[in-house]
């Protein structure tokens, strides 16, 4: 597992305990996604991280 993808799988989990750093992000994220992010693969944040 490269450095690259050890970020990556931190930000998910990130993603999935605290909800309120995705609000707090430039660029901001909406709250409806927030529960989408929680049901599913978070798309949009994996985007971003790779356009990073």
């Amino acid at each position: 597992m490269s450095e690259e993808d050890k970020e990556k799988d931190t930000d998910y989990k990130h993603i999935k305990t605290e909800p309120k750093h995705l609000e707090a992000e430039p660029g901001g994220i909406e709250l409806g996604t927030l529960e989408i992010l929680h049901s599913g693969v978070p798309n949009t944040k994996k985007e971003r991280i790779e356009n990073r």
